[in-house]
């Protein structure tokens, strides 16, 4: 059996209390006692070196009442710090902090791969305006060439002719 539990706060408050459940021979019922408590915003790491606890000492934000029926070993510190680690707000900041930057790292995934579809549309287009170019200019040169050629033609044509009339 549990010799203690941890008492959730209610909303608004910042202290979280243990109590022990203790049977009264008398009255033939368990009654709870209020044990000690520790403040929600506790650093779990600080009580990884904690051993023992007695009623009326304080270690790091956590205390047990001077009338506390229980004492606190290493085991059950190591519990409270496992229930900090989940329900403390020291943990949940560190949990948003976890989802921040996991959102932050999705969101520049997500940006280049934007960018990267962008910047390579680019360069396939750049390459293709280069492609197109260059046909149109090897055209162009060709034209010119045979242009030449022509012209070449008739000129030595023409040369030769006068040649023969002079001749």
């Amino acid at each position: 059996m549990k010799r203690f539990v941890i008492v959730t706060p209610r909303p608004g408050r910042t202290t979280v209390s243990l109590v022990a459940y203790q049977y009264n021979e008398e009255t033939k019922r368990t009654k709870t006692v209020y044990a000690g408590s520790f403040p929600l915003s506790l650093d779990p790491a600080l009580l990884k070196e904690a051993t023992l606890l007695a009623p009326g000492q304080s270690r790091h934000g956590l205390r047990l009442s001077e009338r506390s029926p229980i004492s606190l070993n290493q085991d059950e510190i190591a519990v409270i710090r496992r229930w900090l680690e989940v329900h403390g707000s020291v943990a949940a900041l560190a949990r948003l902090q976890e989802e921040e930057t996991a959102k932050k790292a999705s969101e520049r995934a997500n940006l280049r791969a934007v960018l990267t579809s962008e910047v390579k549309a680019e360069l396939l287009a750049s390459i293709r305006v280069r492609d197109v170019l260059g046909i149109r200019l090897k055209a162009l040169r060709e034209k010119l060439v045979r242009a030449w050629q022509i012209v070449l033609r008739k000129g030595a044509r023409d040369s030769q002719q006068a040649k023969s009339r002079e001749g």
